[in-house]
């Protein structure tokens, strides 16, 4: 087997595996916060998917506005699930909370679908080269961005879960919300 093949291979497992320790880190940080599997999770990813592609080729606008539009769009949007459909879940049985995040990946998968069609859709041109020639690797630019963010979130989530009062306080009532409460916390 070709050495650099090889080398290729890893790399692009060790980008491919971030990118599934920061969708494994979101189910726990969901799980442990309401004790509830979310099945609408990857749903909102898509969502997010959509809502960014659109700013990018029907409204044209470049990368750098419209990512965080979508963002702050998503946060909303989220906030609103949370209000909406999920706050009046509270005190019902988790196989109800559970029954009603598969609705809403059901809704939210119809939904997109009757936007945007079936039919993939190329995402625009984000970065100027497409590849990066690292060590004599040909990385795909989108790769090594994937690479470095999920690490940021990764080293961002750790320190404000360790060191940040609301993080601590987050963890505090994830492991016990009796106990937690009789200390203050909401």
């Amino acid at each position: 087997m070709n050495t650099q093949f090889l080398i290729q291979l890893i790399v692009n497992g060790l980008v491919v595996g971030t990118l599934y320790g920061v969708v494994a880190m979101s189910f726990v940080l969901i799980y442990k916060a309401t004790q509830v599997v979310n099945f609408a999770q990857g749903e909102l990813l898509l969502v997010g998917a959509w809502v960014c592609w659109a700013l990018l080729t029907k409204y044209q606008l470049p990368f750098w506005i419209g990512m965080p539009i979508t963002l702050v769009f998503m946060f909303i949007f989220g906030i609103a699930i949370q209000v909406v459909i999920l706050r009046p879940m509270i005190g019902e049985p988790i196989i109800s909370v559970i029954m009603v995040t598969i609705g809403l990946s059901t809704v939210f998968q119809a939904a997109l679908k009757w936007i945007f069609g079936v039919n993939p859709q190329p995402f625009p041109q984000i970065f100027q080269s497409q590849s990066i020639s690292l060590f004599g690797l040909q990385i795909q630019t989108v790769y090594v961005m994937s690479l470095v963010v999920s690490l940021a979130m990764m080293v961002g989530m750790a320190w404000f879960f360790r060191a940040s009062k609301y993080g601590l306080a987050m963890r505090a009532t994830a492991f016990n919300q009796q106990v937690a409460q009789s200390l203050g916390i909401s």
